[in-house]
């Protein structure tokens, strides 16, 4: 579905020139970056390659990460090296002066932390969901997200928004907020159920080392 026609029924409907065409894509961006924050989309499922460096333990995260870091390869470990919950973990389940390949990782902010300390710099594959790319005038919704959910959640999100603003005041009663807050949620929730079984981050994946 076209992004153009649902800014033209959130005019409709709020009938207030505040509420333009930026204001209004601006909340479908929120919208969207809501949807991937809070949903295992397989469409955002990205890939980015960071260096671990020699006698390094830490890395930055690549600007594209948003959450759950599902897998994590290297040349070594093809299949997959070890996913700590946190640094706790990662430090009980190694050695802070062991050398050779990286075996383990984990998540500390926006730093990656890893176990052992390489030897030369080494590749590793992280998978990831990742941000969504920003909605414009004259786009379409992205196909990651059922069309049959489109307007009920983008419309009804910033609907919501606009009589968030428009109700402001009303002694607590807030009748539209209400209504298309609920609508909203309830797409939210539709899309949360569409996608049970995608990838989530794990602390359990298998160790296969390959020599060469």
């Amino acid at each position: 579905m076209e992004v153009d026609a649902i800014v033209t029924e959130v005019e409709k409907i709020v009938q207030d020139a505040t509420y333009d065409e930026t204001w209004i894509i601006g909340k479908f961006n929120e919208a969207l970056l809501l949807l991937a924050t809070m949903c295992r989309i397989p469409g955002l499922q990205t890939t980015a390659v960071v260096e671990a460096a020699a006698a390094a333990i830490t890395a930055a995260l690549p600007k594209t990460y948003l959450h759950d870091l599902y897998l994590v390869t290297t040349p070594t470990y093809p299949q997959g090296i070890l996913i700590a919950p946190n640094i706790k973990e990662l430090k009980a389940n190694s050695n802070d002066t062991q050398t050779g390949p990286v075996q383990i990782i984990c998540l500390d902010g926006k730093i990656l932390n890893f176990r052992p300390i390489p030897e030369d710099a080494e590749n590793m594959t992280l998978h990831f969901y990742g941000k969504p790319k920003e909605l414009a005038a004259g786009d379409v919704f992205p196909d990651y997200i059922p069309e049959i959910l489109h307007k009920e959640i983008f419309q009804n999100y910033a609907l919501k928004e606009a009589y968030l603003q428009i109700e402001d005041g009303l002694d607590g009663v807030m009748p539209n907020t209400q209504k298309y807050s609920g609508l909203a949620a309830n797409g939210i929730a539709s899309l949360v159920a569409f996608y049970p079984n995608a990838p989530k981050a794990r602390a359990d994946v298998q160790r296969t080392r390959l020599d060469f």
